[in-house]
């Protein structure tokens, strides 16, 4: 800074010449006294104090201005700087930009060729250097790496001849704090010779930056949130609408604005107690929560939740309003049917609550709270594991991650416990609750005490065990049953075929002889009345063991000595019929078998199928 200024200081200080001695002056001077010449240069020399007086006090003030101003300055003796432009010039480059951008070590090759001369207070003070001294030492210590783009482009500009260059630059201090810096440095020419001197100031504009980066964080989350968000003059003019807003209102922003509020606000509540709000806005500077009724451009009235702030300038004074605004018909709506939920809620006698996404309830109803032995304000608030014994959590844990996962449970069984330790169990539906955009927010939950139910269907299950032996002892008392009917009915047949075969083998023959024998008519129609009645008796045995119903009582007789293993010629003779007459009836025996071509002995198919018959009559008396 000294430099700076010697050319003015010694330009304005430089002694006048002497005027040419004249012959009376010489003489005059001559003849004067020692103390005449002593005086006359002590006036010489107050002259000449007084002649520089005007540059030591112009040199003292520009001094003065560079150490007290606020500003960080700088001085910067870029003579080598200089010489390295000049020599990349030499070298034939043109493009500085490509170069240094290909070169980034150039960057720092400028840095060192600058030496620094002299900086202010201010200067110290920004860099946090501590003194004057340590920040010309170590000035490097500034330039931060990651940011040495804003410095390249500086040194460019001075490289292409530009004489005052401007850039913004990202330094740090000596203690590492980072600083956006609005730097301007001049190429100055020297008052002593072909010299160049450099002046830098700086200016901390970080501050500014932080604001406007503020100031944009703001104004992206004005236009894009969902909620509508208003600026209006303290007249209720407004001047900014989000889109938000609008689209609540049903107008364009460009519809609103320039607008009084009043044009979107219901009519009931520009008049009356709520046409105070904003008076009591301006007063206290702000509104916290107010329903107000809004109208849409359509004439749709909408519930709201208005809060509103008075926005001061930079001297305190009210500037303008700000004012968000939430649409709470949803809200209204839920809060409706939340409180005809209450209603019946509180009246069922199915147990209701309410959790939050940790587990803590914030609403049971008196017949959720008294299943477990509570009183309602005892059961809110308490997490869903106070509801359990530590071991039935594994098993509910495992009930609420299903519900996490699907959203819901139904008909579920869980194990709760009372006040007093005791267990019991509930049937469990469960509802995630979720916000208008998708979000959980809560569970609904709803709980049946089944433990009279579980009572009941324990002693169902012991009632059917014992049915079950009952039923197991019936069957086997009916197995044996049908073992003892089974078997006197094979006695019963046995006994009818016995009765048969005596009749036939024993009474009937003799009678037939008794006929032979000398009788008067009278003992024929008792012998033939008796041996009538004896075919009577046997004729329904005979219908019993016979495989087929439509055979005539002769028919049967026959088919019951074929049986018996009767010849032809004896059975002709027991029956006192011609041969010819019993091989008819055999012919007809087998038609009506349906075995007439069969080779098959009669007798064994008559076996057989009295075997088959009596085989059937045991299976269907089974069933």
């Amino acid at each position: 800074m000294n430099q700076l200024f010697r050319g003015t200081v010694e330009q304005n200080t430089r002694i006048p010449d002497q005027q040419p001695a004249t012959m009376d002056t010489m003489k005059s001077t001559a003849i004067e006294p020692q103390k005449s010449q002593k005086a006359s240069e002590r006036q010489h020399a107050r002259n000449l104090v007084n002649s520089c007086s005007p540059v030591f006090k112009s040199e003292r003030r520009y001094r003065t201005l560079f150490e007290k101003s606020p500003i960080a300055f700088i001085e910067v003796d870029p003579s080598d700087l200089k010489r390295y432009f000049a020599d990349l010039r030499k070298r034939g480059i043109k493009d500085y930009r490509t170069y240094f951008i290909s070169n980034p070590e150039v960057v720092y090759t400028c840095i060192n060729k600058c030496k620094l001369i002299d900086v202010n207070a201010a200067a110290v003070r920004l860099y946090q250097a501590g003194s004057r001294e340590n920040y010309i030492k170590n000035y490097q210590r500034g330039f931060v790496k990651e940011a040495i783009e804003g410095v390249r482009d500086a040194y460019v500009a001075f490289a292409e001849g530009k004489k005052v260059v401007e850039q913004e630059l990202v330094q740090q201090d000596f203690q590492g704090k980072r600083k956006i810096l609005c730097f301007k440095g001049a190429m100055i020419p020297s008052s002593e010779g072909p010299h160049w001197q450099m002046l830098i100031t700086l200016i901390d504009i970080t501050p500014l930056r932080q604001a406007e980066a503020e100031l944009l964080k703001h104004k992206v989350i004005f236009e894009n949130t969902q909620v509508g968000n208003t600026i209006c003059t303290l007249e209720g003019i407004l001047t900014n609408i989000n889109p938000a807003y609008g689209q609540m209102m049903g107008y364009s922003p460009d519809e609103l604005v320039g607008q009084h509020y009043s044009l979107v606000i219901h009519d009931s509540e520009k008049y009356g107690k709520k046409a105070g709000h904003f008076v009591q806005l301006l007063r206290e500077g702000k509104l916290t929560n107010l329903e107000v009724l809004h109208q849409k451009k359509d004439g749709t009235i909408i519930p709201t939740l208005v809060n509103a702030a008075v926005i001061r300038n930079d001297r305190g004074e009210p500037a303008y309003i700000a004012v968000s605004t939430i649409d709470i018909t949803e809200q209204k709506q839920l809060e409706k049917d939340l409180k005809n939920f209450k209603t019946i809620s509180d009246r069922s006698n199915i147990g209701n609550a309410i959790y939050d996404l940790n587990g803590f309830v914030l609403y049971m109803n008196e017949a959720m709270a008294a299943m477990h032995g509570y009183r309602v304000e005892e059961a809110s608030g308490k997490h869903y594991s106070f509801f359990h014994t530590e071991d039935q959590m594994p098993d509910v844990e495992a009930k609420y991650r299903h519900l996490d996962r699907a959203g819901h449970i139904r008909n579920v069984e869980i194990k709760d416990k009372r006040k007093d330790g005791t267990t019991f169990p509930i049937l469990v539906n469960a509802t995630r609750i979720e916000d208008g955009q998708g979000n959980p927010r809560f569970t609904a939950l709803s709980a049946l005490d089944i433990s009279y139910r579980k009572k009941i269907e324990h002693s169902l299950r012991e009632h059917e065990q014992a049915l079950e032996v009952r039923n197991l002892r019936l069957q086997e008392m009916n197995t044996a049953l049908k073992v003892l009917m089974n078997r006197s009915e094979d006695d019963h047949l046995e006994m009818e075929e016995q009765v048969v075969a005596n009749v036939q083998d024993s009474a009937l023959p003799l009678l037939e002889g008794l006929k032979k024998t000398n009788l008067n008519d009278q003992q024929k129609m008792f012998v033939d009345a008796l041996q009538s009645a004896l075919h009577t008796i046997i004729s329904p045995f005979l219908r019993n063991i016979s495989y087929h119903n439509d055979f005539s009582s002769t028919e049967l007789m026959i088919v019951n000595l074929i049986k018996q293993g009767k010849q032809t010629s004896e059975i002709a003779e027991m029956l006192h019929l011609a041969h010819r007459t019993i091989d008819t009836y055999r012919g007809r025996i087998r038609k009506k078998l349906g075995i007439c071509n069969a080779k098959a002995n009669l007798r064994s198919q008559l076996i057989r199928f009295e075997s088959d018959r009596r085989t059937r009559e045991k299976s269907d008396s089974r069933k």
